[in-house]
């Protein structure tokens, strides 16, 4: 590497180094945490929540495109 002359040179180098330290130690902290478990349990439901959940959902298609004669709010 050719010597560099000037503050710019300085400014380069340094910049150099803290995107190499950044980009190391991004992929130290990201090897780490990659292999282990997440934290998150299932959430439990039942038949009777995915109906719920569709018929909500069809009202809600419903009333947007004007097919529906409901103007209650939904819930």
């Amino acid at each position: 590497m050719p010597p560099m002359k000037g503050c710019l040179g300085c400014v380069l180098m340094i910049a150099l180094i803290l995107v190499i330290l950044v980009v190391g130690l991004g992929g130290i902290f990201l090897s780490t945490n990659i292999f282990s478990p997440p934290n998150a349990r299932p959430a439990s439901f039942t038949k009777d929540d995915g109906y719920s959940a569709q018929q909500k959902l069809f009202e809600v298609v419903a009333r947007q495109s004007g097919r529906s004669s409901r103007k209650d709010p939904l819930t």
